[in-house]
């Protein structure tokens, strides 16, 4: 009967010897078990774009909570832009969180400098559009100038044999049309506008509806809180981005018990674009070490030499 019961239960050492071994399969020794935490001494860490602090106070967040706080802070921004009635108060409120947000995210000074930069186009044609494509009266007009009086003019005008002169002087000159065609448009524009010459018109087509330039002080106020409404939005989104790892994200994931192949495409994917920054990273270095940065060009020269054609008798 002892015999029995030893076969059925087993020998202790053996069940110890397991259990040990399963222990050890389980969690083996020579692999540390805070491998997705960040290597002792390092202060920035990898992000989906560029690089965070490792203790930024943001990014103690979790990524779940970080991404709610995020939706719900764009929510009352959206709230804040409506155009029938516009909460300028509101918006900026919220800017200045979204601001501190940024802040606490663990951002380096660049990179933000970089964002607000790539941003500010965005903001001013947003600003723009708003003011001449969205005239709202209000109680004081502060500008109106007419800009389209809705007709198309068919004819023959000396600013256009001027335009043409320029552009065709200039090119057979230097044999190349960019910086021709920008100065005969502006010349035409001056003979247009201030010098009165004789034209012959020959059709007059109606097309589209007049545009005036019509700045009123509620169309200001729709334009500014529209402005700093979607700053605030970028601002949280970049945050967002900066803040998130991939790490985060495939463990969020596996807490929202997604399916297995979702986590390993998504971590395949993210893998994929953190190689693809180190390597970015490796061939800036490499560029500078071969001193290909040390003399800084203008955008008009760096967009030409990014076109083979632009030289020896090209377009530009």
């Amino acid at each position: 009967m002892n015999q029995h019961m030893l076969s059925q239960t087993g020998n202790p050492h053996a069940q110890a010897n397991r259990s040990l071994h399963h222990s050890e399969t389980e969690h083996p020794q020579d692999v540390p078990q805070n491998f997705l935490l960040p290597p002792d001494g390092r202060r920035y860490v990898r992000s989906f774009l560029f690089s965070r602090h490792v203790n930024a106070p943001f990014a103690r967040v979790h990524l779940l909570a970080r991404t709610l706080l995020v939706l719900c802070l764009s929510a009352a921004l959206l709230r804040t832009i409506n155009t029938s009635h516009p909460d300028l108060v509101g918006a900026v409120v919220l800017w200045s969180g979204a601001v501190l947000m940024l802040a606490l995210s663990g951002v380096s000074p660049g990179v933000a400098r970089l964002y607000f930069l790539l941003t500010l186009p965005a903001l001013l044609a947003l600003f723009i559009t708003w003011i001449v494509f969205n005239p709202v009266p209000g109680k004081v007009t502060l500008s109106q100038l007419p800009i389209y009086a809705g007709q198309l003019v068919i004819g023959l005008a000396p600013w256009q044999a001027i335009l043409l002169v320029i552009v065709v002087g200039y090119f057979l000159w230097t044999r190349r049309l960019f910086l021709g065609i920008v100065v005969g448009i502006a010349t035409a524009f001056v003979f247009a506008e201030w010098v009165h010459l004789p034209e012959l018109r020959i059709a007059q087509v109606a097309f589209f509806h007049p545009l005036a330039l019509l700045v009123s002080d509620q169309g200001l106020l729709v334009a500014v809180t529209k402005t700093i409404g979607y700053a605030g939005m970028i601002i949280v989104s970049i945050a967002l981005v900066m803040t998130a790892r991939d790490v985060e994200l495939i463990g969020a994931l596996r807490q929202l018990h997604c399916p297995q192949a979702v986590i390993f495409f998504l971590s395949t994917v993210f893998r994929s674009l953190d190689l693809a920054l180190s390597d970015y990273e490796t061939i800036r270095q490499a560029q500078i070490t071969r001193a290909i940065a040390t003399r800084p060009r203008s955008f008009i020269a760096a967009g030409k030499g990014l076109y083979p054609w632009s030289t020896n008798g090209g377009f530009l």
